[in-house]
């Protein structure tokens, strides 16, 4: 297999709902492929981070008097 695979096929590797046998030559073009290999690595890595999240762990919405600023601004045609 010469091209690299697409991001829905890694993705699918990474969230264990490829049903390939090991000897797929998809496999073996990633174990082969740096790549491919990286891609790969990079997206189990998100895969991680999204299983382990926390609620401290996602980001919390700004200070009330933020959002009457940035209204304040688009409204003013001199801002």
């Amino acid at each position: 297999m010469s091209e690299h695979l697409d991001t829905r096929t890694l993705g699918e590797l990474v969230l264990d709902r490829a049903p390939w046998p090991e000897a797929d030559p998809r496999l073996a073009h990633v174990e082969g492929c740096a790549v491919c290999g990286k891609e790969l690595a990079a997206l189990r890595r998100v895969a991680r981070a999204v299983r382990t999240a926390t609620a401290a762990d996602l980001p919390i919405a700004p200070p009330e008097r933020v959002w009457h600023a940035i209204v304040h601004r688009l409204a003013d045609p001199r801002a």
